[in-house]
């Protein structure tokens, strides 16, 4: 054991978001035999924790905010004195290259963005103070991780200081994982409809508005389009307000949180992307590991990195609401979807044991052992 490279992954919570199934999903996937990896948690609480087992070296510290926990993080560090260190979303971040001088002297600090900062910071609680933050402390760490091109030209244009440190690691898809949780499908979608789905938190930035306004513009064209969402937020009261004055509650289907999302995703012949702005979109990746084909705006993020026009999908304007009306209409009554392959949807760069091998050499890299 003492011979393995020590890897500290921390999460600020359990909640259902796409960094939050990176980071598992590497800690769980990354090599035994040369790494021993541990978990720590600071907000235990949330629907991810069904996808850890208990013997895996997981502490908790007790459902605390992460302001709160400083002091037993750096406690913790030390208890265990990990080689390296990776965390992520921006607060988590931002208060990890603050105490990094308070860390154990050698351990290797990785910060991993999650989502674009041009925008994101734009939505926050206080703009210009994170704009600051990041400005002031971001740098300080030993390593930042951008999930996309997109988001690693924004990170470096944003923050100059931070452009030595900056590198492009893609997220991962467990496509095997995937395509057994999407077991054969049962949902109960309408009979003789085609059979759009969209899946996610929702929030502002995931522009599910934004698809609803698709859909009513699609349907007076296309009167046999259904439209299902899957994922829970604060946005959901809303979502039913304008399924209302649309008019369109018979077409959509809000289903609300699900732990398991794939045979949705997979039952559909159209995975729906609204969003204002990403990083590089899990749910999308997802999408095409079920061998469903993506339409969505080419919005500020990784999303053009995804796809590949008339491929593994369709990428319209950014906000071009008719534009997209019009292109699902054409696929649906042209039957282009059925031209696409389901094997071949996946870019490889983003399968799990490629991304994994990645970050096991950069960890690597950092400590001198390539």
């Amino acid at each position: 054991m003492s011979n393995k490279i020590k890897v500290l992954f921390i999460l600020p919570d359990l909640e259902p978001g796409g960094a939050q199934r990176v980071i598992i999903t590497i800690f769980k996937r990354i090599s035994r035999e040369y790494f021993d990896p541990h978990l720590l948690i600071i907000n235990s609480k949330g629907p991810m924790r069904n996808l850890l087992k208990d013997d895996l070296k997981i502490h908790k510290l007790g459902n605390r905010r992460v302001r709160d926990s400083i002091f037993h993080i750096i406690r913790y560090s030390h208890s265990i004195r990990p080689d390296v260190i990776i965390s992520t979303l921006g607060h988590l971040n931002l208060v990890m290259s603050l105490i990094k001088k308070f860390l154990p002297r050698k351990t290797i600090l990785l910060v991993r963005e999650a989502n674009t900062p041009s925008m994101s910071l734009k939505y926050t609680s206080n703009p210009s103070l994170y704009f600051s933050l990041y400005r002031l402390l971001y740098h300080l760490s030993d390593g930042i991780i951008c999930n996309s091109y997109y988001m690693k030209k924004d990170m470096e244009g944003l923050f100059p200081r931070t452009k030595a440190k900056t590198v492009l690691l893609r997220n991962p898809v467990d496509t095997r994982w995937i395509r057994e949780m999407s077991g054969e499908f049962t949902q109960d979608y309408p009979d003789g409809v085609f059979r759009l789905v969209s899946v996610g938190m929702l929030s502002y930035q995931k522009g599910f508005d934004r698809i609803l306004k698709v859909l009513d513009l699609a349907l007076k064209k296309v009167p046999d389009l259904h439209l299902t969402i899957v994922g829970g937020g604060i946005y959901l009261y809303e979502l039913k307000r304008l399924v209302h004055n649309y008019g369109i509650g018979s077409k959509v289907t809000l289903t609300g949180y699900q732990t398991n999302p794939y045979p949705y995703i997979k039952g559909a012949h159209l995975f729906v992307s609204g969003s204002r702005w990403e990083g590089m979109p899990n749910a999308v990746l997802e999408s095409l590991a079920c061998g469903t084909p993506v339409i969505a705006f080419d919005c500020p993020g990784g999303i053009s990195e995804i796809i590949n026009d008339g491929k593994n999908g369709w990428l319209i304007k950014n906000g071009d609401i008719k534009g997209m009306a019009d292109r699902i209409c054409n696929i649906f009554l042209n039957k282009e979807y059925v031209n696409i392959s389901q094997n071949e949807m996946l870019p490889s760069c983003y399968l799990v044991e490629n991304v994994v091998k990645s970050y096991e050499k950069l960890i690597l890299k950092y400590l001198g052992n390539n």
